[in-house]
């Protein structure tokens, strides 16, 4: 039986994920802070902050009926 593996994150999801964790308000300079720990160009980045917001009302609106 073949093993099932999960592709890896792209460092654009990583840090979507990571910055949906975080409080909001409580990263500061989001863009630089997420560039400088996740290593994405600034389109990328962008993209991951419009990601984490998504994940961020996703979970504040609770699961899916």
């Amino acid at each position: 039986m073949p093993e099932i593996t999960t592709p890896s994150l792209t460092p654009v999801e990583r840090a979507a994920h990571w910055l949906a964790k975080q409080p909001v308000g409580s990263v500061e300079n989001t863009l630089p802070t997420l560039m400088k720990q996740f290593k994405p160009s600034a389109p990328d980045a962008m993209r991951a902050i419009k990601r984490a917001n998504l994940l961020r009302a996703a979970s504040a609106r609770g699961p899916a009926p």
